[in-house]
């Protein structure tokens, strides 16, 4: 099993076809940490922070409202390894990041 840090982007000033491609950009991103996800790898963190499968009951709709953020997983959001990599949901599967912030998403 892996271990995947998620996060949600609130601000989201770019475009899916605009993924950042420098740390200035990235960083003009709002992102919230969600919640940690242990999968065997991304499909399976995206298919686990789908709404109905981690709030089937709306358990996440209060911290969902108070923080102005969306319920599921989608384009935008980012998953970070155990390694320190980024991936960025995209409109088909997810797209790393060619660059690391430790300091912005710590382990």
């Amino acid at each position: 099993m892996g271990k995947y840090w998620v996060y949600y982007a609130r601000n989201s000033t770019f475009h899916e076809l605009d993924t950042p491609k420098t740390n200035e950009d990235f960083t003009k991103l709002d992102y919230t940490f969600i919640q940690y996800v242990e999968a065997e790898n991304l499909e399976q963190v995206f298919v686990k922070m789908q709404g109905d499968n981690w709030s089937p009951h709306g358990e996440a709709r209060e911290l969902t409202k108070a923080l102005s953020l969306h319920t599921s997983m989608s384009i935008l959001d980012v998953a970070k390894d155990e390694n320190g990599a980024l991936w960025m949901v995209a409109s088909e599967g997810f797209t790393n990041l060619p660059f690391k912030i430790h300091n912005l998403f710590s382990l």
